[in-house]
C-alpha cells in the first residue's frame, strides 16, 4: 500500500510539474509576441510620420496625412494583433494547409486547389483598378514590415508549429474576402439535399419537404422602392426533373469533402445571418438616424472582426468600425457623414452542373471546349514528397468531380465518372473590384455615392443599410445574382441542372433592390427577402422570419428610440417561433383526447411562459427538447440517421419547413405510421413529441425536478481557437462554456446544430452576434460596440478576451470617434511609427 501511494503521489508530482512546466513555456511563447503600443518604431515604405493611439480595449485609431500611410499602418496593425489567423486564412484559401499541419489536411488543400479560389485571385488582381492596387500594395507593405520586424519574437502558433510566414501578397487580401464569400454560401449544400430528396420521395411527396418562407412574414422593401424576389420559394408546380443519372454520386463525394473541412475547423454549417436596422431622425430621440449591426457568424478565437478607426489628418476624414483582419478597409461602421451595416442576402450565389464529356474534351451551352489543366504540387509537413494531382476546369467552373482520384490522374486522363463531369458554377469566380468598393463606401459622403460604391462588387452578396447626418435612410442589395435561364416562377431552383447552361447573364445593379426614406421611418434586414414582388429570382435559402418579425414589431411599437433601447433590441431574446409552435401543441392538448395527466405540470408551465429564452429558466430547455424531437418524430422515422442529420445540418430548413406543414394543418409527415402517407393532422405527434422531451430532461437531467432543467445548464457559448483541442491548450486557447440565453431565432442569436442535439443532447452555440455596433448620427464623438472576444490574437494578452464578458451579458463600450487630429484624450498608449530611408 505504502508503494502504491508512493508511486501515486510521485505521478502526481510529475503531471504538476509538467502542466507547470508546459504553462510557463506556453507563458513565455506568448509574451514575447505582446507587441509595441507605445514609443516609436523606424519603418521603411511611409511618407510620413503616422500616430496610432490604442485605448483601454486595444482599439487603435490610425493618424496619418495621406490614405497610402493610412493602409499601410493598418496593414502594420493588423499583423501585429492577427497575423496568425491571417496566414491561416490565405493557407486555406492558397490550399497550403499541409505544409504546417501535416497529411491530415491534404483533403482540404486538394479541395481548395480544385475550386481555385487562389487562381481566381491571382486573375482579379490583374483586372482590379489602379487604385485597388495601390490599397493593396501599401496595405501589403505595412503587413511585411511588421513580419520583417519580428521575425525572431512570433506568435507562439508559428513557434508551436515550427514555421514562419511568407510575405504577404496583394492578392492574399483578395482570397481572405473570396474565402468568406465561400463561407457564406451554402447553397451548393442545400441543392445536393433537395435532390436527394426528390430522388428519394418523388415528385408530389418532396412538395412537404421544401420550405418556405412564411406568407405572413415581413420583407425589407414595404413600398416605394426597387428590384425583388420572385420565386423567392421553390416553386414545384411543373414536372421535376427526372432523376440525375450519376449527378448524386459525383456531388455527394464534393460535398462530403466540404462538410470535413467545415468540421475539421469548427464552421457551422448553419446559416450565417445578420439583423442590421436604422431609424429615421422623426423616430429618434436625437433627432438624427440611428444604426445597428450586429452579423451572426461562427463564434471563434480569435473574433472575425478587428474594430480600427482611421483618420486622414491632412482633411479631417474618418472612418471607424469593424475590419477583417488580412482586408483593408471597413466592412460596417460609419464616418464623418454617413454609417452603415450589414447583413447575408442568403444568394443563391452557386449551381452544380452536369456536363458530358468526350476524353478531355466537354459540351457547354451546345458547343464543345477542351478541359483547361493545371498541375499542381502540395507540400506536405516532415515528407519528402509531395502530392502532385491535376485540377481541371471548364468556361463555367471547376471541375469538382473525381475528388477521390485526382491525385492519381495524369494530365492527359480525367478521371470523373465515366462521361459526366460536375461543374461548380459561383458568381465569386467572376471578376469585381471589392477593394475600391469599400474604399469608396469608407469615404462617401451621402445616399448617391453610397449606393454607386456596390457598383464593382460582387461577393458574398450583402444587404447594406444606410443612414447619413443629413438625416436620411436607405437600403441596398449588393453583389452578384445570377439570372438563370429559366428564371420564372415555375424554375424549380434548388436541384441540379442538367441543361447544360443555368446562367445567362447577373441581375444589373440598378435593378438590385433599394429603397431611401421609406414611409415607415424604419429599415430592417435580418436575412429576410428583400421584396415580396418583382421579376428576379434571387434565394430559396431566406432565415425564417422570427428575427425580422420581432425587431419590427418593437420598431413598431412606439415612435422614439435611443441607442440605449437598441442595445436591448440587441439582445432580446423573445422567441416568436416558441410561440408559433407551441400555439399548434396547446391546441392539440385540447382536443378531444387531451394530454397525459402525468405531463399536465410542463405543459401548464409552458403555458405561463412569456417566450423569453432566458438562461435561468426551464421553459425555454424544454421547448428546444420539443423541437427536436418534434423534427425527429416527423423527418427522422422516414429518412434513417444520415438522410435525417443531412435536413437538419442548416437549420432554417427544418424550422422553415416544420413551420409550413404546421400551418397547413395536415401532412403525411404526421403520420405516425412510417410506411404510410396519407396525410393527417399534426394533433398526435405533436403530443407524442411533447411527452418525448419531457421524458428525455427527466433521463438526462436525472430528475422530475424542473427547476434543474435551466436553459443555461443546456445552451452554453464556446469560442474556440483553431488549436483549442489539443488537450494541453484548450483552457488558454478557448473561452467558454458559459450558459447563454436566446436561440438562432431570437434577435440575440445563439444557434446551436440539431445535428449535435439530436445525438449528443448539447445545445452548443456554434454561430452568434460576431460583434455589435450601434451608432447615432447626432454624436459625433463616440460609437456603442462590442466584440466577442477582444482586439488581439495572442492568448494571455489583455486584450485576447477582454470584451467576452461584456458581449455575453449584452453591455457594451465606447469607441472614441472624434475627428479631431489630437488623438491623446482617452488614449492608453500611442505608438509612432516614423519613416526611415
Amino acid at each position: 500500500m505504502n508503494f502504491l501511494l508512493k508511486n501515486l503521489i510521485g505521478i502526481v508530482i510529475f503531471l504538476v510539474a509538467a502542466a507547470f512546466t508546459l504553462f510557463f513555456l506556453f507563458s513565455d511563447l506568448s509574451e514575447r509576441s505582446f507587441y509595441k503600443t507605445d514609443g516609436a518604431i523606424l519603418l521603411t515604405s511611409l511618407e510620413d510620420t503616422v500616430s496610432i493611439a490604442f485605448d483601454n480595449y486595444g482599439v487603435p485609431s490610425i493618424n496619418a496625412s495621406n490614405e497610402k500611410d493610412i493602409y499601410f499602418a493598418l496593414g502594420y496593425i493588423h499583423a501585429q494583433d492577427r497575423l496568425w489567423q491571417m496566414d491561416l486564412t490565405r493557407r486555406v484559401a492558397e490550399g497550403r494547409l499541409a505544409e504546417i499541419l501535416g497529411k491530415e489536411v491534404l483533403d482540404f488543400d486538394i479541395l481548395f486547389r480544385t475550386i481555385g479560389i487562389y487562381k481566381t485571385c491571382y486573375q482579379l488582381y490583374d483586372s482590379i483598378s489602379p487604385k485597388s492596387k495601390d490599397i493593396l500594395e501599401s496595405y501589403s507593405l505595412g503587413i511585411n514590415s511588421f513580419i520583417r520586424s519580428n521575425l525572431t519574437n512570433l506568435p507562439f502558433e508559428f513557434d508551436v508549429l515550427d514555421y514562419k510566414p511568407d510575405p504577404w501578397k496583394p492578392e492574399h487580401s483578395l482570397m481572405v474576402i473570396r474565402l468568406m464569400a465561400w463561407d457564406l454560401n451554402t447553397s451548393w449544400y442545400a441543392d445536393q439535399l433537395f435532390t436527394d430528396l426528390r430522388n428519394r420521395f418523388g415528385e408530389v411527396l418532396v412538395k412537404d419537404l421544401i420550405p418556405d418562407y412564411s406568407p405572413n412574414g415581413p420583407f425589407v422593401i414595404k413600398e416605394n422602392g426597387n428590384g425583388g424576389v420572385a420565386g423567392d420559394t421553390i416553386n414545384l408546380s411543373a414536372d421535376i426533373r427526372p432523376k440525375s443519372g450519376g449527378y448524386d454520386n459525383l456531388s455527394r463525394e464534393f460535398v462530403g469533402k466540404i462538410l470535413n473541412y467545415r468540421n475539421y475547423f469548427g464552421l457551422s454549417m448553419n446559416a450565417q445571418g445578420s439583423n442590421a436596422w436604422v431609424i429615421s431622425s422623426e423616430r429618434s430621440d436625437s433627432r438624427k438616424p440611428i444604426l445597428a449591426n450586429d452579423p451572426h457568424l461562427q463564434l471563434s478565437v480569435p473574433s472575425k472582426w478587428y474594430e480600427v478607426k482611421f483618420t486622414n489628418t491632412s482633411n479631417g476624414n474618418f472612418v471607424a468600425g469593424f475590419s477583417i483582419p488580412g482586408a483593408p478597409g471597413i466592412v460596417a461602421g460609419r464616418n464623418n457623414c454617413i454609417a452603415w451595416g450589414v447583413t447575408n442576402l442568403m444568394n443563391d450565389d452557386s449551381d452544380l452542373l452536369l456536363l458530358n464529356k468526350k476524353s478531355t474534351s466537354y459540351i457547354y451551352d451546345s458547343t464543345t471546349y477542351q478541359l483547361d489543366s493545371t498541375l499542381e504540387e502540395i507540400n506536405i509537413k516532415d515528407e519528402v514528397d509531395g502530392h502532385i494531382f491535376v485540377t481541371y476546369s471548364t468556361v463555367a467552373g471547376p471541375v469538382v468531380s473525381g475528388l477521390n482520384r485526382m491525385g492519381f490522374a495524369s494530365e492527359k486522363k480525367l478521371i470523373t465518372g465515366g462521361d459526366k463531369l460536375l461543374v461548380l458554377q459561383w458568381t465569386g469566380f467572376h471578376k469585381s473590384d471589392e477593394i475600391l468598393s469599400f474604399h469608396k463606401l469608407n469615404f462617401a459622403k451621402d445616399w448617391s455615392q453610397f449606393r454607386n460604391s456596390f457598383r464593382d462588387y460582387n461577393a458574398p452578396a450583402l444587404n447594406f443599410v444606410y443612414a447619413d447626418t443629413s438625416g436620411n435612410i436607405g437600403y441596398q442589395v449588393a453583389g452578384f445574382i445570377p439570372i438563370r435561364n429559366n428564371n420564372s416562377q415555375n424554375t424549380e431552383q434548388g436541384f441540379y441542372n442538367p441543361s447544360g447552361k443555368t446562367w445567362s447573364s447577373f441581375i444589373p445593379f440598378d435593378n438590385l433592390p433599394f429603397v431611401q426614406n421609406p414611409d415607415t421611418g424604419f429599415i430592417v434586414t435580418a436575412n429576410n427577402p428583400p421584396l415580396k414582388n418583382s421579376g428576379y429570382y434571387i434565394s430559396y435559402l431566406f432565415e425564417p422570419h422570427y428575427r425580422a418579425e420581432r425587431i419590427e414589431e418593437i420598431i413598431s411599437s412606439r415612435v422614439l428610440f435611443s441607442p440605449e433601447e437598441f442595445e436591448l433590441l440587441q439582445n432580446d431574446v423573445y422567441s416568436h417561433q416558441a410561440q408559433e409552435f407551441l400555439s399548434y401543441l396547446f391546441e392539440a392538448a385540447n382536443d378531444s383526447i387531451g394530454i397525459e395527466p402525468e405531463y399536465s405540470e410542463y405543459l401548464s408551465l409552458l403555458k405561463n411562459w412569456n417566450y423569453q429564452m432566458l438562461p435561468s429558466l426551464p421553459q425555454p430547455t424544454i421547448f428546444a427538447t420539443f423541437e427536436l424531437m418534434l423534427y425527429k418524430n416527423i423527418y427522422l422515422i422516414r429518412f434513417g440517421d444520415e438522410l435525417f442529420r443531412d435536413y437538419v445540418l442548416i437549420k432554417n430548413i427544418p424550422v422553415r419547413n416544420t413551420s409550413k406543414l404546421l400551418r397547413g394543418k395536415k401532412s403525411w409527415l404526421f403520420n405516425l405510421d412510417p410506411l404510410s402517407v396519407i396525410p393527417v393532422p399534426a394533433n398526435e405527434i405533436l403530443k407524442l413529441s411533447f411527452y418525448e422531451a419531457i421524458d428525455k430532461l427527466i433521463e438526462v437531467s436525472g430528475t422530475p425536478n424542473y427547476d434543474n432543467w435551466t436553459w443555461a445548464e443546456y445552451h452554453k457559448v464556446i469560442l474556440k481557437h483553431p488549436l483549442g483541442s489539443v488537450p494541453a491548450l484548450e483552457n488558454v486557447l478557448n473561452i467558454g462554456p458559459f450558459g447563454a440565453g436566446g436561440s438562432g431565432t431570437t434577435v440575440l442569436s445563439s444557434e446551436y446544430q440539431f445535428s449535435n442535439s439530436s445525438s449528443d443532447f448539447n445545445f452548443i452555440a456554434t454561430i452568434g452576434s460576431s460583434m455589435r455596433m450601434i451608432t447615432d448620427l447626432n454624436d459625433n464623438f463616440k460609437m456603442i460596440t462590442v466584440n466577442s472576444t477582444g482586439q488581439s490574437g495572442q492568448p494571455l494578452h489583455p486584450h485576447y478576451r477582454d470584451q467576452f464578458r461584456l458581449w455575453l451579458f449584452g453591455e457594451y463600450k465606447e469607441l472614441n470617434i472624434s475627428a479631431e487630429t489630437n488623438i491623446t484624450s482617452g488614449a492608453s498608449s500611442i505608438l509612432k511609427l516614423i519613416p526611415t530611408d
